[in-house]
């Protein structure tokens, strides 16, 4: 269960960036674009970590999504 939501979540923030920045911003970029470390970035992307609810705004905000998109895919 909560592992299938870090996923879905990862796959969300994936797409996000990625048509956010047309494919020009790698994960790299997006952890000092937020000022936390590669890891902790690749960890949502992929899905093996959840950010915490100021991050998660931080992250939709920098993408133009809703917190809410990311965290449930819904709008």
């Amino acid at each position: 269960m909560s592992n299938d939501l870090e996923k879905e979540q990862g796959d969300r923030i994936r797409k996000a960036r990625l048509q956010r920045f047309n494919g020009t911003v790698n994960m790299k970029e997006m952890a000092i674009f937020l000022r936390v470390p590669y890891r902790t970035y690749q960890n949502w992307e992929m899905g093996r970590n959840l950010p915490r609810r100021e991050m998660l705004i931080k992250l939709a905000d920098l993408l133009k999504v809703s917190p809410a998109y990311l965290a449930f895919g819904t709008e």
